[in-house]
């Protein structure tokens, strides 16, 4: 790709070289290689100790990836910061101001450790989509208990709310308090919310806002049980429902429109992920616009001759100065679309037509898809 163009490709992980520690099969984390001096027990657990250590770093790593494309300076705007996208509510109560105001601005190695102080706790469920894509597991991420010099002392868990009324769809509605730590995922798994995190988003979306893996310490959350579940997949497909867009995928739409009038930075070269943040996700799980095309099952795709595609749809191009791709999100029922990198190519986002950015860009539209990483 050329070096000025780059408008649709994801931020890459972050530096080009690699470190004498890592080369050496050290990392960060303070894990010393074995001296060869010591006893035969003590160097094979050291070595072992050292491996294991390896290994949870490479897995960060590729946590890292999927959340930020590696990059663990990162700061949009979304309230999640760092290479694996900690809010810092969440930094906080896991004693992450001991290193830094904010995840990015702390070393990779101290991101990793309060993040494997989550994942201990919450498990991998922190990171709902990136745990699935990377294999994420208390195991080889290490997960570590929680310091007590620099952990604030966590409320007792609380358990589900009586039932506080009926609906007239029969069930019952409960309540939850948030606190530090939470996060939506781990809400609804510790409390066996109907449906999972995406419902437990629809009912309090007023409440969270826009971005789901942002809830913050003392909101009161709601949910039913006992009535018939939500769907866990909210947006249709597009057979199934090509002009009613479903409460988040318009969701979605009102965020991009949102990032327009606030004039928001920090977009250059990062299509895919912006497309990916409209659907409060940190990330879409895949490298390039092109891949998450070609990713998205054919269930869930328009054809490249509809130009007014349905409200919150992905719509796709193949460039012809670049291998990857770009995607944009669909705002209104004309064509109209938000898209990063326009009118100029920077930084910034702005509003245009699917059939006036084809022209511009000379790129090939290939069609529209829904989201298939809900």
């Amino acid at each position: 790709m050329a070096g000025t163009t780059g408008r649709h490709r994801r931020p890459q992980p972050a530096g080009t070289g690699t470190t004498l520690a890592k080369a050496a099969g050290v990392t960060a984390l303070g894990v010393s290689i074995p001296v060869l001096a010591a006893g035969t027990g003590q160097a094979a657990a050291s070595t072992t100790a050292s491996a294991a250590t390896a290994t949870a770093t490479a897995t960060w790593d590729k946590v890292a990836v999927c959340e930020s494309g590696g990059d663990w300076t990162a700061d949009t705007g979304n309230g999640a910061y760092g290479g694996l996208q900690i809010s810092t509510a969440t930094w906080d109560a896991y004693g992450g101001a001991h290193f830094a105001a904010t995840p990015n601005r702390a070393t990779e190695a101290e991101q990793i450790g309060i993040a494997q102080r989550v994942l201990q706790e919450q498990g991998p469920g922190a990171w709902p989509v990136c745990s699935v894509r990377t294999g994420l597991t208390r195991t080889n991420g290490a997960a570590a208990p929680a310091r007590a010099t620099t952990q604030p002392k966590q409320p007792a868990k609380k358990q589900p709310a009586p039932a506080k009324k009926a609906g007239a769809a029969g069930g019952t509605t409960r309540e939850h308090t948030v606190r530090p730590g939470d996060t939506l995922s781990g809400v609804a798994q510790e409390l066996a919310v109907p449906g999972g995190w995406e419902p437990l988003y629809q009912q309090n979306r007023g409440t969270i806002g826009g971005n789901p893996n942002l809830i913050r310490p003392g909101e009161h959350l709601y949910w039913r049980t006992g009535g018939t579940a939500a769907p866990r997949h909210t947006a249709p497909t597009p057979v199934t429902n090509r002009n009613h867009p479903s409460p988040v995928a318009q969701a979605a739409a009102d965020w991009a429109l949102q990032q327009v009038a606030a004039h928001t930075a920090g977009w250059y070269d990062r299509c895919d992920n912006f497309v990916a943040r409209a659907y409060g996700r940190s990330s879409s799980g895949w490298t390039y616009a092109i891949d998450n095309w070609n990713g998205t099952p054919s269930s869930m795709k328009g054809p490249a001759s509809d130009l007014t595609p349905p409200v919150g749809a992905l719509v796709f191009w193949r460039m012809p100065d670049q291998p990857y791709g770009h995607v944009a999100i669909v705002v209104g029922d004309d064509g109209q679309i938000v898209t990063t990198n326009y009118p100029d190519d920077g930084d910034y986002v702005g509003e245009t037509t699917v059939a006036h950015l084809t022209a511009q860009w000379g790129g090939t539209y290939l069609g529209w898809a829904w989201p298939d990483f809900l």
